[in-house]
């Protein structure tokens, strides 16, 4: 299994708090390792040039061996968003 596996499984798990856990360690951005904030943290809501640096982002790992995305895009309600974010991989995997 790859490292980028066993992240997505760790981070799975853990939930926010492994992605604070990945923050605060210092791991690096890589390849198939995005770390990505929401252009105005403020607004929960996707803005336009979130959904630019996102479709950067994805068209980025479609085109090469594929990543790991790491994003704070529902601040206010991290656990939810993680939510959304383990039934859309199941749905594409």
């Amino acid at each position: 299994m790859s490292y980028k596996h066993q992240l997505h499984g760790r981070l799975l798990e853990a939930g926010w708090a492994g992605v604070e856990e990945l923050l605060t360690s210092g791991e690096q951005e890589a390849v198939d390792l995005e770390f990505k904030n929401k252009f105005d943290a403020a607004n929960g809501v996707a803005e336009r040039k979130d959904r630019e640096i996102l479709g950067q982002t994805l068209t980025a790992f479609a085109n090469s061996m594929g990543g790991l995305l790491v994003s704070e895009w529902i601040v206010a309600q991290p656990e939810a968003a993680l939510m959304r974010s383990k039934r859309l991989i199941r749905s594409v995997t």
